[in-house]
């Protein structure tokens, strides 16, 4: 009975926690409007599967997560802000199930605890906008790949943790597909899944036939998503100009215009002093998770247990997900998102089995989670002035999108939109990168049926 009181304690907080994070998710986007070009172009009306099967022969061979984020973006405000509200939502469960596969399903007491550490990580600690919530398609697209990715790896990792796991080969071959289309990043997995082969053939494991057959379908999602003929087209680099003359979110490189060695050297100093350094980022958490380890190792001296294979196994993928896009003809900041988001969940799931070693731990946990909250609340408010900065200057222009059109002008002229800074000693910090080339104004124009929108400079 007692237990059964603390479970229902613990479900209550844990769904108490995933609300607050839902009303604050949904709230974000309220405030902040789209400001990339690309949003836009996913909105327009029209077939999106048929829409996203062109945009597969022009441009990527990303089908599943992109027509998935076309029929959300297309559905418009508020549909659009409650569903990517809950996408949220769901990434923070499945993330949470990686790292806790019974979750409050026994007498746990670190529960909520870990959940509002991974919450706190996931929402405010990827780069970029600083959140992975916005209504953007860029962050739709991400996190869909998450989600796909880890319900395609947890189905291994169950296998690991139990001997007689099984699992539908109808099942696990679609989640396979759709994991290896998600993005090119997702090629990380198949390094990892040799380490699991590699690991369960030491432990002298039988490997059943839908462990098989899940990779054959993740190889065939991946092939699917590199057949297209726009990765095989070098002209496709050069016509977005290199390093010195195009840049998205602050960084761009392509080796056909730098040449391989110059490449690798100017990649070397992103990662270190770019907009979006990944060992900067990278290197303070990697700390942690590799300490936390080895206390955990020294608890518990058989590294061979689920209870340190599985996050070990996360953390590597976190560090080959970001290597693959190094080792790509074209690279930009944003992909490191994949690491943080996989390195986040092997620190949460290393933290988790401190306690499980060490019961006493609990109460620094607690107040490392109460740490984290309280840092994501900071860069919330920090960012919500921004949000609204731009979210004034965006409605401005709708309104006068909407008054032109009474008045039957098929023209508008308009200042672009401002760069929001926060001035400190040190220098500016910019808290939301902003993009206002004339392709967003143009793009805006057509979502909003409005012939032309001119920009004064």
């Amino acid at each position: 009975m007692k237990n059964l009181i603390t479970n229902k304690i613990h479900l209550n907080k844990s769904v108490l926690i995933l609300l607050i994070i839902l009303g604050l998710i949904y709230l974000s986007n309220l405030f902040f409007p789209v400001t990339f070009d690309d949003d836009f172009a996913y909105a327009t009306k029209g077939n999106p599967f048929i829409l996203q099967a062109q945009e597969y022969f022009t441009f990527h061979g990303r089908y599943i997560t992109h027509t998935i984020g076309r029929l959300i973006l297309q559905l418009r405000d508020p549909l659009t802000d409650i569903l990517t509200s809950l996408l949220g939502i769901v990434f923070i469960f499945v993330a949470y199930n990686t790292v806790q596969p019974n979750f409050v399903k026994q007498d746990n007491k670190k529960d909520p605890y870990l959940l509002l550490i991974l919450s706190s990580l996931l929402l405010s600690c990827l780069v970029g906008s600083w959140t992975i919530y916005t209504q953007t398609m860029l962050t739709v697209s991400y996190t869909l790949s998450f989600i796909f990715l880890l319900l395609f790896l947890n189905v291994y990792f169950q296998f690991i943790r139990n001997k007689e796991y099984n699992i539908s080969l109808t099942l696990v071959v679609l989640l396979g597909i759709i994991a290896g289309n998600t993005h090119e990043q997702s090629v990380a997995i198949v390094p990892l899944l040799l380490f699991i082969t590699i690991f369960l053939k030491y432990k002298k494991r039988a490997l059943p036939l839908w462990y098989w057959i899940g990779i054959i379908g993740f190889l065939v999602g991946f092939a699917i998503l590199m057949a297209t003929p726009i990765n095989w087209d070098n002209s496709r680099m050069n016509s977005y100009g290199g390093g010195a003359n195009w840049e998205f979110a602050g960084q761009y490189l392509n080796w056909n215009d730098l040449g391989f060695k110059k490449y690798f050297y100017s990649l070397a100093k992103i990662m270190w002093f770019g907009d979006f350094p990944w060992l900067i980022y990278s290197a303070p958490f990697s700390m942690i998770f590799a300490l936390t380890l080895r206390k955990n190792l020294l608890l518990e001296k058989d590294w061979t247990k689920a209870l340190h294979v599985i996050p070990v196994l996360l953390f590597l993928f976190s560090w080959m997900a970001v290597g693959v896009m190094a080792a790509a003809p074209s690279f930009y900041g944003g992909p490191i998102n994949f690491g943080l988001a996989f390195l986040y969940i092997s620190i949460v799931m290393v933290i988790n089995s401190h306690v499980e070693l060490n019961p006493s731990a609990l109460s620094l946990i607690k107040k490392f989670s109460y740490f984290m909250v309280a840092l994501a609340l900071v860069i919330w408010l920090v960012m919500v002035p921004t949000w609204l900065h731009y979210r004034t200057e965006y409605n401005e222009l709708v309104d006068k999108i909407n008054i032109a059109k009474q008045n039957n002008q098929s023209e508008i002229i308009v200042k672009p939109f401002t760069q929001y800074k926060i001035k400190t000693p040190f220098g500016n910090i910019i808290p939301v990168y902003l993009y206002t080339g004339d392709g967003f104004y143009n793009r805006m124009a057509i979502y909003y049926d409005f012939e032309k929108i001119t920009v004064d400079r």
